[in-house]
């Protein structure tokens, strides 16, 4: 379910700031298919049987009451399967990463819904693969030149030595206006960047908990390219709060990848922030409601 919305100033500076450099009609078809989005984070608490009974949501008195109250009306109704210890079912914290994506409906109103969502941290602590060596990568010279920006969510396949066995670009979110002519490229363009210096990271295996003996371990890893800002860039965003627009790339699935074949229709790379060190099972909890809510 969507929800129509009136969020004003925010959204429609989102909507219009990367149009505001193309007016040519190429531009203008492009941007009927922005949307803007925005990543919240949070934590639930869940009750042996899986029922959500408390929501915190990280820097809640900044976000939009609309948004605030979409997210809580939709996590409402949420079920997870149980958490277990040895086939106990316990209570538990789940820490949480939304997307939220408002698109324009009619006059000033918005339709807003949680696009999609990963439950758990960032990887931390001696139970977790931690990184050694993770140098960005350089700008594309061509994307550059085109103006462009974007974010490439890659996962990687992380070997036992510490070392990238193999890696996919799983998705690439252009953050710019570019004509349609030009998008695949571009999204070619980032990922051939980003998975290039991908292949030199080096990481370091948990030491403790039940992933020791794993033979590989699958991890996420997004890679924001991003031009500076003007001031009048900067302001827009403060005004904006949190918002930005987004042209959403094809979702690629590695053969390799632990949620093959039952390609999670709420979990996705583009919930997370923009950086950071994620494991690709998140916390291994399952939702088993509409992501939506009822």
């Amino acid at each position: 379910m969507q929800r129509t919305q009136r969020f004003g100033l925010g959204i429609l500076l989102a909507l219009s700031s990367i149009a505001a450099t193309q007016a040519r009609p190429s531009a203008e078809q492009a941007q009927v298919q922005i949307e803007a989005s925005m990543n919240v984070a949070g934590e639930l608490t869940l009750t042996p049987d899986g029922a959500v009974t408390a929501v915190k949501l990280a820097d809640e008195a900044s976000l939009p009451p609309a948004v605030r109250e979409r997210i809580k009306h939709s996590i409402a109704s949420w079920r997870f399967d149980p958490v277990r210890d040895n086939g106990n079912a316990l209570p538990a914290q789940l820490p949480m990463s939304l997307l939220l994506v408002a698109k324009q409906g009619e006059g000033e109103n918005y339709l807003v819904s949680i696009r999609s969502a990963h439950f758990g941290g960032e990887a931390q602590g001696a139970t977790s693969v931690q990184t050694r060596d993770m140098q960005p990568p350089r700008y594309p010279e061509a994307a550059f030149r085109a103006g462009a920006t974007g974010v490439v969510y890659l996962m990687l396949k992380i070997g036992r030595d510490g070392k990238v066995a193999d890696l996919i670009a799983e998705q690439v979110n252009l953050t710019s206006l570019v004509p349609e002519s030009k998008r695949a490229r571009l999204r070619q363009v980032f990922a051939d960047a980003a998975s290039k210096k991908a292949r030199t990271w080096t990481f370091l295996p948990p030491t403790e908990g039940p992933e020791v003996e794993a033979p590989y371990w699958v991890m996420r890893v997004p890679v924001s390219f991003d031009i500076g800002t003007s001031p009048r860039d900067l302001i827009a965003a403060k005004q904006a709060q949190k918002w930005r627009s987004y042209l959403p790339g094809p979702r690629q699935v590695a053969p390799w990848s632990e949620q093959r074949g039952a390609a999670t229709s709420s979990d996705s790379p583009d919930a997370l922030p923009a950086s950071g060190l994620f494991s690709a099972r998140g916390e291994g909890v399952r939702l088993v409601t509409p992501l939506q809510g009822s």
